[in-house]
C-alpha cells in the first residue's frame, strides 16, 4: 500500500481559484486511501474558508480541513497546515493551478525510491490565448513556469531548485529540518517568494536528495503575466526576496557561494533584452533590500 500522503494548498483571497482547484483535487485525493488535503486560509476576506468547506462537503469520505492562519505571509499558512497533515508524503500545490489527472498518483508513484526526499514537478504555462511574443524559455523563469524537459533530472546546487506551485517532500525531512522560514515568502500582494527555495537549499546542503518529475505535472494559469509592467514588478519583487533569502543563509550558517544562480540563469532560449531587463530589475530589487535592511531592525522587514 503506498504511504499516505497530505496534499496541502495555502491561500489568501483565493475563493475563487480554489473552486477550480479542490473539485479536481478531491478526485485525485478520493483514489488514494489515507490521503488528506489541508487548506490553509491566510487571513482571506473573500469567504476562502467557505468555499473550501463547501468543496469539501461535496467529497464528506474525503479526510479534509481547513486551518486558519491570520498572520499575513505564506510561509506561515505552509506551516499552520503542516501542523495538522498526517501522511508520510507532503505535497504542495498552489491555490490557482489545474493539477494534471495523475499528478497526485505520480508524487506517490515517486517516493517508492527510497532514496529520493523530495521532487518538484513540471509546471507548465496556461494562456487564455496566444502567448505575448516576449514570453521565451528564459523569460519564464521569472515566473511559476518550471519545465526543464520530459526527463527525471536530480537538482543540484547552485541551480535551480523545486517550486512552490508543484512540489512534495517526506514528511521526516520536515521534522528533520524543520518548517518553512517565516521572515521568507509571499506577503502583503508582494511576490517575494523563497520561502520554498529556502527550504529546499537547506535541505540540500544537508545532503537530502531531491528529482524533477515531469510526470507530476500542472498547468499555471498565465494572464496576470502578460502585462510587462506586471513582469518587472515581479522581477522587483524576486530580486527582493533573494536578498531576504541570502540573509537567512547567512544568519543559519550555509555555504552562501552555493546559493544564486538566479532565474533563467543557464542556457534558456530567448534571452533578449526584455530578459535581460528583467535580470536587471532583479538586481535592484535584492540591492534596495539590503539597504532597508540597513537602515531598519529585521523585525520592520517580516
Amino acid at each position: 500500500m503506498p504511504a499516505p500522503v497530505s496534499v496541502v494548498v495555502a491561500s489568501r483571497n483565493g475563493a475563487g481559484r480554489l473552486a477550480g482547484l479542490l473539485p479536481r483535487l478531491l478526485a485525485q485525493v478520493v483514489a488514494l486511501p489515507g490521503a488528506q488535503v489541508v487548506v490553509c486560509d491566510n487571513g482571506s476576506g473573500d469567504g476562502t474558508a467557505r468555499m473550501a468547506e463547501q468543496a469539501f462537503a461535496a467529497r464528506p469520505e474525503v479526510p479534509a480541513q481547513v486551518v486558519a492562519e491570520p498572520a499575513p505571509g505564506k510561509a506561515r499558512a505552509l506551516n499552520a497546515a503542516l501542523a495538522r497533515c498526517s501522511g508520510e508524503i507532503l505535497a504542495f500545490l498552489d491555490d490557482d493551478v489545474i493539477p494534471s489527472p495523475g499528478w497526485l498518483s505520480s508524487v506517490v508513484s515517486a517516493f517508492s525510491n527510497k532514496n529520493l526526499d523530495g521532487l518538484g514537478g513540471r509546471v507548465l504555462p496556461y494562456w487564455d490565448g496566444p502567448p505575448p511574443w516576449w514570453f521565451t524559455p528564459a523569460v519564464a523563469g521569472f515566473t511559476p513556469v518550471h519545465d526543464r524537459g520530459d526527463r527525471e533530472l536530480a537538482y543540484s546546487l547552485p541551480g535551480p531548485l523545486p517550486v512552490g506551485a508543484a512540489m512534495a517532500i517526506r514528511r521526516e525531512a520536515v521534522e528533520r529540518l524543520g518548517p518553512f522560514d517565516p521572515e521568507l515568502g509571499h506577503r502583503d500582494g508582494v511576490t517575494f517568494g523563497a520561502e520554498e527555495s529556502e527550504w529546499f537549499f537547506r535541505a540540500m546542503t544537508s545532503g537530502f536528495r531531491f528529482a524533477y518529475r515531469p510526470e507530476a505535472w500542472v498547468l499555471h494559469p498565465m494572464e496576470a503575466f502578460r502585462p510587462k509592467a506586471a513582469m518587472r514588478r515581479r522581477a522587483f519583487a524576486q530580486g527582493r526576496g533573494a536578498a531576504r533569502m541570502a540573509a537567512a543563509i547567512v544568519r543559519k550558517g550555509l555555504p552562501l557561494r552555493r546559493f544564486f544562480r538566479g532565474p533563467a540563469g543557464g542556457r534558456e532560449a530567448g534571452k533578449t533584452a526584455f530578459f535581460y531587463e528583467l535580470r536587471f530589475l532583479l538586481a535592484m530589487g535584492m540591492g534596495w533590500e539590503m539597504v532597508q535592511a540597513n537602515r531598519q531592525p529585521a523585525s520592520r522587514l517580516v
